[in-house]
């Protein structure tokens, strides 16, 4: 799938724990150990579901992301890419790109939730040059920021 214009692919380099949650690191080289890494805070249901998914796994019973799997299954849709379109304030914004027959379709979405879904879908995920510019840090400033960790501080990793 060609990469849509202005758009970066990114790769899960890791998901780790915080304070509040929990964070999926992003990065279009993740095997570099000068990588660029993109870090965005998600909730803990969120993150466990894309644990899972990176792991292959599945919850007993349906979680929300496995339930809308099914229902784009359902309706002869599949997820296409997931999208960060752009950074609004501390807010990152998201999309799902649905493809069904001939039609595509964007979604308004969280990161997280558009993450998931490509994951469960095998779909690639992709990230706006601009957010990605503005917002990334490298490998190195990440681990000095983790080292520099005030307990309780849920800002930092």
């Amino acid at each position: 799938m060609p990469t849509p214009l202005g758009f970066v692919r990114v790769f899960i380099d890791s998901l780790v724990p915080t304070d509040s949650g929990a964070a999926v690191l992003l990065s279009p080289e993740p095997e570099a150990e000068d990588a660029r890494i993109l870090a965005i805070f998600i909730g803990g249901t969120e993150a466990l579901s894309i644990q899972l998914r990176l792991r292959a796994e599945r919850y007993p019973r349906p979680l929300t992301h496995d339930l809308l799997d099914s229902s784009l299954s359902a309706f002869d849709a599949k997820v296409r890419e997931a999208r960060i379109t752009k950074l609004v304030g501390t807010t990152f914004i998201g999309a799902l790109v649905i493809t069904r027959k001939d039609d595509v379709v964007e979604l308004d979405a969280r990161p997280s939730d558009a993450i998931a879904l490509a994951l469960g879908s095998e779909a690639p995920i992709f990230v706006a040059r601009e957010v990605l510019d503005r917002s990334a840090i490298s490998r190195k400033e990440l681990e000095g920021w983790t080292k520099a960790r005030r307990p309780g501080d849920p800002t930092l990793l």
